[in-house]
């Protein structure tokens, strides 16, 4: 959307009245520039290192397990 309009020409975003003098950098980061499939490759990015938090986590819990049933044989 805000490419389309700066295309257009309709809006000057330097201008003083759309709050954008000065740091113009600094106002345009807070917009997400990416293109849609750039945006989706970083949803599934996340997504994945998520899953991979995740399965890390279940691992660990895995072995916790495997250790307290060991330590529970083993004062029988």
């Amino acid at each position: 959307m805000i490419e389309t309009v700066i295309k257009a020409g309709d809006v000057d975003l330097d201008d003083d009245d759309h709050g954008w003098a000065g740091d113009t950098l600094r106002q345009v980061q807070q917009y997400d520039l990416r293109t849609s499939s750039d945006r989706q490759a970083a949803r599934m990015d996340n997504h994945d290192q998520r899953l991979r938090a995740i399965e890390h986590r279940l691992l660990l819990i895995e072995v916790e397990i495997r250790e307290l049933v060991e330590a529970v044989k083993g004062e029988r």
